[in-house]
């Protein structure tokens, strides 16, 4: 409306109506001159011409605006080869890319390696495979930022997507390439419910590997050699970009090294006039500004701190802010962090929003360096984001610390600290303490960690677990009890995304902080034993598991009796360990008690009490008491759904075992009606790929084979063998199941030799991890040992 108003006629071009869909034009709009986007779809190049076209209407003393659609595309080709004088403006990134990190905008000093890195990893003819190019240099040279920029600016020559990946530590970087397929990234359907093995897996080999277009990995902050070849892609159409302080690479990985040192000194200087309109003019201020270059060391973060607290100052003299620094520095690193400490010492503690900038910036100095959620800092800093007062208290302190360049906002509204300020941030001095600060971050992220484990879904949890894990870091060098927790709180999370070893990892540390915080008869202690059997139980370490699970019950019980819940859980766990390993009569004396301290605490209707019955229910199926075994599970059933409501994994549980008897009981149809839906409500919690599914799967498979579905069984079967082999390994328990049911399959129809080889497997898994003489391995001898014999006689 008020650009109509100022020039009715447009002639100045203020307003630009981009027609993207089909539409009825306003009547005052309609005899403006528009862009038409509607032709762009699904066709990069005539989306690249259109945005030419916006860009020169916005900025025409900088573009031309483009009039031939087919003489653009001749002049695209001819400018291929990269120049320096001619640096692609920022552009939107192809859809699907993953690339939180935005561009400074006031980008200078870096055309000639911007256009060598697009020299070196030009999509073109052939495969990408290998050609890998690594930005080195020292900390705070610009070695991201320049990656940042190839990205927004060279983004577009890559199809597929940009992917940008942190690469700092080993633990976090199977997260962080399953993310590319995520909501983030590619947000494939039904992606983020898998566990996250599977989700990383499908990214290397599908979206990287095999995916027929282009795409570019950004590798930040990749020390370790062995790290970025075990995710980089082997094959398919990838370049890879890594930045690294490291300058030496393997030759095998044929990397090509692009060392990066300070800004030439007419950039430095460009980049600190660009905050000061005027400031070369002057030829005393031009004198300062060259020796504050100098004092920097011309290095990009320092400058860019010291550009915006010129901007933020005006009135203040390059001379006097110069004299400031000199008296702070000694190293060359002071000298660095001379100019943080100057900008930071204009945050007044007697103003308010000073005062919080101060304490926030020192919270973030204990998160991990790499970006945080807004409402996690919030918390840490004590301000209720429910609130008016404390989002305009935030939205305030966060402008301050970044009109200061002290702090910076990614895209999606996360905040980030440049490394050298991460270290700097951690060395001031507060009235709150730095282990005060240290301890309140950890404390704020085991919260969160425990509201997010206790749903027992792991999305939102996975991207702070690079925070959670610092924490317990710091916690850890303090001495702090919260180190246990934090640690167990990983392994908790890792365990729902089916990574059982490092589960394993955190839990055991875990148990050796709280043995040397609490003494080994602790109940926290006892807590972590269980979670330990727990993870020795998934991986088929039946002894191992037992061993744990006792110890956890005997300290529970010398702590607080034999009727506590922590009691419960115990000799819960110890009697699904029991069952495991064929002792059905002690399983059945553990679990009972277990409900019976249950229903006693809680009442009859708990979850907790739906839990026992379902385990009871399940030994007496396998003593044959199907009755029996019908009634606890139906039990368990109906507190699930009045707990829960229909559609949660619980109750896809009890519902696939309901199935598993009515099938005993001869009743296909009703087994095959609940085992689906069993298997619906997993696929729906889960996605297609997680050890809950292949359970489900491999039950549907046994039924169809009953019903005489041979084909449709061996589908189901398969499909659990799969999954089971992804997430557990060649030789867990249960891969041997899926192996025997699809022998049986194989043998009904007549492929003996294709029987006979997954019953052979099966056995070697089952003597492995139950003996010779466990009933299990007994059964698939026998069958082994009839399919021999029809062999022979065949």
């Amino acid at each position: 409306q008020i650009a109509m108003v100022l020039s009715p006629a447009n002639r100045d071009r203020k307003l630009v109506p981009i027609l993207y869909a089909e539409c009825q034009l306003p009547p005052r709009l309609s005899r403006l001159t528009w862009i038409d986007f509607r032709d762009t779809h699904g066709d990069e190049g005539r989306y690249d011409y259109r945005f030419a076209q916006l860009l020169a209407d916005l900025r025409p003393d900088l573009y031309e605006r483009p009039k031939d659609f087919e003489r653009f595309q001749q002049q695209r080709r001819q400018q291929e080869t990269p120049d320096p004088k001619h640096i692609p403006p920022v552009s939107p990134l192809p859809k699907g890319s993953r690339m939180p990190r935005a561009s400074i905008g006031n980008f200078v000093g870096r055309e000639k390696e911007l256009c060598e890195l697009a020299r070196r990893l030009t999509p073109g003819s052939g495969s990408l495979v290998g050609v890998h190019a690594a930005v080195t240099g020292l900390g705070g040279v610009g070695k991201s930022q320049l990656a940042i920029e190839y990205a927004h600016r060279y983004g577009r020559r890559y199809p597929g997507g940009v992917f940008w990946l942190n690469m700092e530590k080993a633990e976090d970087a199977i997260t962080e390439v399953a993310s590319c397929g995520g909501p983030q990234g590619m947000d494939i359907e039904g992606f983020s419910d898998r566990p996250v093995p599977e989700q990383a897996a499908f990214v290397v080999h599908k979206l990287w590997e095999e995916g027929p277009a282009a795409r570019l990995l950004i590798f930040d902050n990749a020390e370790d050699p062995e790290l970025v070849e075990q995710w980089r892609p082997k094959y398919g159409p990838c370049a890879v970009l890594i930045t690294s302080r490291r300058d030496y690479w393997p030759r095998t990985m044929n990397v090509q090294s692009l060392p990066i040192k300070t800004l030439p000194r007419p950039n430095s200087l460009e980049l600190l006039a660009e905050s000061r309109p005027g400031l070369l003019r002057d030829a005393e201020e031009r004198q300062a500004t060259d020796e504050l270059c100098a004092h920097l060391g011309d290095l990009p973060l320092a400058l860019q701190v010291a550009a915006a607290y010129l901007e933020r100052y005006p009135s203040e003299h390059v001379k006097d802010y110069l004299q400031e620094l000199r008296q702070a520095a000694g190293t060359d690193l002071e000298k660095v962090w001379s100019c943080f400490a100057v900008s930071y010492r204009k945050l007044k503690p007697e103003e308010e929003t000073d005062a919080l900038a101060l304490r926030l910036f020192q919270l973030a100095g204990y998160f991990a360096p790499t970006s945080i959620a807004r409402p996690l800092l919030a918390e840490a800093a004590e301000l209720d984001l429910a609130e008016k007062e404390g989002r305009r208290q935030l939205n305030g302190t966060v402008a301050r610390l970044q009109e200061l360049a002290l702090m910076a906002q990614e895209a999606d509204g996360r905040m980030l600290l440049h490394r050298l300020l991460w270290e700097f941030a951690r060395r001031q001095d507060l009235p709150q303490t730095q282990e005060n600060a240290a301890l309140r971050v950890a404390n704020v992220l085991l919260s969160f960690a425990q509201k997010e484990n206790a749903t027992g879904l792991p999305q939102a949890l996975s991207k702070e677990r690079v925070h959670l894990r610092q924490a317990a870091l710091e916690a850890e060098h303090q001495q702090s009890e919260l180190a246990g927790d934090l640690y167990n709180e990983l392994g908790y999370h890792a365990r729902v995304l089916a990574l059982l070893e490092e589960a394993k990892s955190d839990f055991e540390r875990a148990l050796q902080i709280g043995e040397r915080v609490y003494g080994s008869d602790h109940p926290n202690v006892a807590a972590v034993a269980n979670n330990i059997g727990q993870i020795l139980k998934e991986q088929g370490d039946l002894a191992g598991a037992l061993e744990y699970s006792q110890r956890a019950l005997q300290i529970d019980e010398q702590v607080y009796g034999p009727d506590h819940p922590s009691v419960a859980r115990d000799a819960n766990n110890i009697g699904t360990i029991l069952k495991e390993q064929g002792d059905l009569a002690g399983a059945l004396e553990y679990i009972r008690r277990a409900l019976k301290i249950g229903e006693k605490v809680y009442g009859p209707d708990h979850p907790s009490v739906a839990i026992r019955a379902n385990n009871i229910g399940l030994i007496l199926q396998e003593q044959g008491d199907l009755a029996g075994a019908l009634d606890y599970i139906r039990r368990a059933l109906k507190i699930g759904e009045k707990v829960y409501g229909p559609d949660h994994p619980s109750v896809a549980i009890r519902a696939n075992n309901i199935g598993q008897i009515l099938k005993e009981h001869g009743d296909l149809a009703g087994a095959l009606e609940y085992s689906r839906r069993a298997l619906k409500i997993q696929e729906k919690v889960y996605g297609p790929d997680h050890p809950s599914v292949a359970i489900d799967a491999n039950n549907i498979g046994l039924i169809l084979q009953e019903q005489g579905d041979l084909a449709g069984a061996l589908e189901y079967s398969r499909r659990a063998l799969k999954i089971d082999e992804q997430v557990y390994g060649p030789d867990h328990p249960s891969v041997g199941r899926d192996a025997n049911n699809i022998g049986l399959i194989l043998k009904a129809q007549g492929d003996l030799a294709g029987a006979l080889e997954c019953s052979r497997r099966a056995l070697q898994i089952a003597e492995k991890v139950y003996g010779s003489d466990h009933p299990t391995t007994k059964r698939i001898s026998a069958n082994l040992h009839a399919l021999q014999q029809l062999m022979d006689e065949s």
